[in-house]
């Protein structure tokens, strides 16, 4: 029974470039030719071993790309460039079953395609940068994207930074910007319209940031961010939902990939705050750093209600100190800490029971993760190289961390998914 929630993927890959650099008087020319191409083969069968998914796709792009960067005199830099991509081999094969499938409404609507096509985009762009005095350093520049298989469109692309050195010691900065992304191939053949309905979607971005030393070991870090997203991807049989990147699992509990109509019409926002330290080896055999970050993050879906993003996770913290007592021993402890992600619980009852309940999009949270890892190193020396035995126990606190329930079909109830516990590791690493 539990075979058929197994999503069984497979993927082939190769890339391959080469690359001609130009040294110029007062500058350098680089142009890279290169290509990629990957085959996916992903299925899942019921307990009887009938379909439920199958897909079987391949993307192969070819991409060349020239940059130029020119000392211009005065402190000015000029970086210039384009990349054309010509996705030469899109060739989608998929079946989903209709129970897998369905509408807003609940009835079920079953895919079958089999199609391929080629697909044309470019992105060109220039920027300058102005050492305009010895602590002030501005930047300002344009994109401009075209593609090809989405009806032509053109999107620019501006930015701006400015990094002003306040004392010796602290650096203020501040850069923001537009940014466009062209959707999945794949979401072109989720639906009939999609081609037609989607567009490139958008993220406008801010932040600004202060550095400060504090010694020759010692550094602190304060960013905050805010970013702003348009034309999103929203999910048509799921109006309270945008196309979040994320995987898929089992795909009876929901669409997998795309593979459903969208339009480019959800909005959504970041923004917060994160703070880092680091103490560098010294004098003291003491090392370490700590990170903390405040956040946010909502999309709103076609019915324009607002709901957690996908990753939205308040509270992240990280830590680590280590111990150098000599060049033979190190110690280190590392802490990780977060909110929990939030989560769609399932429908319990009903001809619907055992999908997600989207009317409860990301309405609910795994429990708070926490992990804290201990490892002891000891070096050797060996034939003039280093040899380093470890110790490494994950998990010490031995700490049940869960993760989103899943669905067991058998007992038509979600289980709750509980990490590993402890798990101690030791090995061997030979430097030469």
């Amino acid at each position: 029974m539990n075979n058929s929630q197994v999503l069984a993927p497979t993927q082939d890959q190769y890339f391959s470039g080469l690359t001609w650099k130009r040294l110029l008087t007062r500058g350098v020319v680089t142009t890279t030719l290169g290509r990629t191409w990957t085959r996916y083969v992903t299925e899942q069968r019921d307990s009887l071993l009938a379909p439920v998914f199958a897909s079987r796709s391949t993307e192969g792009e070819n991409s060349l790309r020239t940059d130029v960067t020119l000392l211009a005199g005065r402190g000015v830099e000029i970086e210039t460039g384009t990349i054309f991509k010509y996705a030469s081999d899109l060739r989608y094969d998929a079946t989903l079953a209709g129970f897998a499938r369905r509408d807003a409404n609940g009835a079920p609507r079953p895919l079958q395609v089999d199609t391929n096509f080629t697909a044309l985009r470019n992105g060109s762009y220039v920027q300058a940068t102005w050492q305009w005095q010895p602590r002030i350093r501005v930047s300002g520049g344009l994109r401009s994207d075209w593609y090809g298989f989405l009806n032509n469109a053109v999107r620019l692309a501006p930015r701006a930074s400015v990094s002003a050195q306040l004392s010796p010691s602290t650096t203020l900065s501040l850069a923001g910007g537009r940014y466009w992304q062209a959707p999945s191939y794949i979401w072109l053949v989720g639906d009939a319209g999609n081609a037609n309905r989607l567009t490139p979607f958008r993220a406008d971005q801010l932040v600004g940031g202060i550095t400060r030393l504090l010694g020759s070991d010692l550094k602190v870090q304060v960013e905050v961010y805010g970013k702003r997203y348009a034309d999103y991807p929203a999910r048509v049989f799921r109006p309270q939902a945008v196309l979040s990147p994320s995987g898929f699992d089992d795909v009876t509990t929901d669409i997998p990939f795309g593979l459903e109509p969208l339009q480019s019409t959800g909005t959504g926002s970041a923004y917060g705050a994160e703070v880092f330290v680091q103490k560098k080896l010294g004098a003291s055999p003491w090392y370490g750093q700590l990170s903390a970050s405040l956040n946010r993050t909502r999309f709103e879906g076609l019915d324009g209600t607002s709901t957690r993003g996908a990753f939205d996770t308040p509270l992240l913290t990280n830590g680590v100190i280590g111990w150098r007592p000599n060049a033979k021993w190190e110690l280190a402890l590392r802490v990780r800490g977060a909110s929990g992600l939030p989560y769609t619980p399932f429908v319990l009852n009903g001809a619907l029971a055992g999908t997600l309940d989207f009317a409860q999009y990301n309405g609910e949270r795994t429990s708070v993760f926490f992990a804290a890892d201990v490892r002891a190193d000891r070096r050797f020396l060996l034939w003039n190289r280093q040899l380093i035995a470890f110790v490494d126990l994950q998990n010490v606190t031995n700490r049940a961390n869960t993760s989103a329930p899943q669905w067991n079909p058998r007992l038509r109830r979600p289980d709750t998914n509980t990490g590993i516990g402890l798990l101690p590791s030791i090995g061997l690493n030979f430097e030469f």
